[in-house]
């Protein structure tokens, strides 16, 4: 339960530091590039250690169990690829869609949601 939790924790704080690396694509500070590509390594870097741990806490003897069981754990193992297609994608094309956001905050959305694709492609190759 333990790495469950702190799995949960690692995400979250990788997915706070994405959005963080992303609000500065707006901002005019020096090194702005360099800024956002290590926010981006460094959340990447916290996705694929989170996704370790909560895979390692589903640790099972396989020959021991059933194929219907074996594919419970495949889902939850995977659980967290799932919920994070489930609720960031439909977000973000509710942003682009809206007509009541202006165009600039609209672009940095697209960019959000290419990363996040990319993010979450790149953790689902990794994921063993």
């Amino acid at each position: 339960m333990f790495k469950k939790v702190l799995s949960i924790i690692i995400w979250m704080i990788a997915l706070f530091i994405e959005t963080l690396s992303l609000s500065l694509v707006r901002a005019d500070i020096p090194h702005k590039f360099w800024i956002i590509i290590s926010g981006f390594a460094i959340s990447l870097l916290l996705a694929v250690a989170a996704s370790k741990f909560w895979i390692s806490s589903f640790k099972y003897d396989k020959t021991k169990v059933s194929n219907e069981e074996k594919r419970k754990r495949f889902i939850l193992e995977n659980l967290y690829i799932y919920v994070s297609i489930a609720c960031f994608i439909p977000l973000g094309f509710y942003f682009i869609l809206s007509k009541s956001i202006d165009k600039r905050i609209k672009n940095s959305v697209w960019l959000e949601m290419v990363m996040l694709i990319i993010w979450i492609s790149y953790i689902v190759m990794t994921v063993k």
